[in-house]
């Protein structure tokens, strides 16, 4: 994983972390930060809402024309994460980047990486839907927690699948160090 200046990951989409990495094995500071903003803290929410504001005008500093996409829950029918709304909104107003927060959606359930055992991407890229926006040159993904990097490959997979090939790139609150 990456900071700011965005190089490339292995899990093939070039990502920034807007909080650090995560250790699988230790609860920290980090950990319960992220917990607790899923959860719904507010002060936890405006701790990663200050984090991805000032971020954001080192996050991809080349790309100046993007559509910002919160990665969809793992579960079909339910709706965005709060969290990762908020955090799509803030990059894009500070980036003055496009919104498009029901591009994607999931069709069907997928496994998610908290839950262990192994992932395929391409399989999962057909549990989800790409609904093209016709925005920006570059399409940024929104994520919380990155374990493996399947899901935003996945994502990624399904976006080439309908025949999009604009640039992909995540921002992503965490990473862990390992699988």
């Amino acid at each position: 994983m990456t900071g700011p200046a965005g190089r490339s990951t292995p899990i093939d989409v070039p990502t920034c972390t807007v909080v650090g990495t995560l250790s699988i094995d230790t609860v920290d500071g980090r950990h319960a930060l992220i917990r607790a903003a899923r959860n719904g803290d507010r002060a936890a929410v405006d701790d990663i809402l200050a984090r991805a504001r000032d971020a954001a005008p080192l996050m991809w500093v080349a790309i100046t024309d993007a559509v910002v996409v919160p990665v969809p829950p793992h579960t079909p029918g339910t709706s965005h994460h709060p969290l990762l709304q908020a955090v799509a909104r803030e990059v894009a107003l500070a980036r003055r980047w496009h919104e498009a927060p029901d591009a994607l959606r999931r069709l069907r359930p997928a496994p998610e990486g908290k839950a262990g055992g192994a992932r395929a991407p391409v399989s999962e890229a057909g549990t989800l839907e790409w609904r093209r926006p016709h925005l920006g040159r570059v399409i940024v993904l929104v994520d919380d927690v990155v374990r493996t990097g399947a899901t935003l490959r996945a994502c990624a997979t399904a976006i080439r699948r309908r025949g999009d090939r604009r640039q992909v790139v995540a921002i992503v609150l965490a990473a862990t160090d390992g699988p």
